[in-house]
């Protein structure tokens, strides 16, 4: 990634350890060594990606669905941070 993303607001002394930890997890990301990487967690399906969405609205959705209860439910870290990326940065952007 050429840019530093702007995760975290670190105007002043910043938060404590704890809710620094917290605030990256939120966004998807975690500390690797002196790097951010994105994170490796599979949150639950019910987590919220954004004010107004959980990870479960973009892969339990459609007539097709919930007409069928398709077992759609991402089991890779990478698809929950693609759908939290595209809550944050298409879909809610406030």
């Amino acid at each position: 990634m050429s840019e530093t993303p702007h995760i975290i607001d670190l105007a002043e002394y910043g938060p404590s350890a704890i809710e620094f930890q917290r605030l990256m997890a939120k966004r998807r990301w975690r500390a690797n060594g002196c790097q951010l990487a994105r994170s490796r967690d599979v949150p639950d399906i019910d987590a919220q990606c954004r004010r107004y969405f959980a990870c479960r609205d973009f892969v339990e959705c459609g007539e097709t669905q919930a007409f069928i209860r398709i077992a759609n439910r991402p089991k890779e870290s990478d698809t929950y941070t693609a759908l939290h990326d595209l809550a944050v940065n298409v879909l809610a952007r406030d």
